[in-house]
């Protein structure tokens, strides 16, 4: 649901979506190594029913210093 409407808009703010299909955490880790090593990148997580699960892409995002933009505030301090 967020999606497409995150497609229509972006390019009005001069953002470069680049949607990662992942299914489980290593899936996770690697597109977001493969996103920390390009330059003005940041993380927006998207809720689904497994994004619970899926705890590590919190990790990553704060290893890897990228700035995350999260759906609900649990998720920051969980990568504290």
């Amino acid at each position: 649901m967020l999606l497409p409407t995150m497609k229509a808009v972006a390019p009005k703010f001069g953002i470069t979506l680049t949607i990662a299909d992942v299914h489980d955490a290593a899936d996770i880790e690697r597109a977001i190594e493969a996103s920390a090593r390009e330059p003005n990148v940041g993380l927006m997580p998207l809720p689904s029913a497994s994004h619970g699960a899926s705890r590590p892409d919190h990790h990553a995002g704060a290893r890897h210093r990228l700035p995350c933009l999260y759906s609900e505030a649990v998720f920051p301090k969980a990568a504290a």
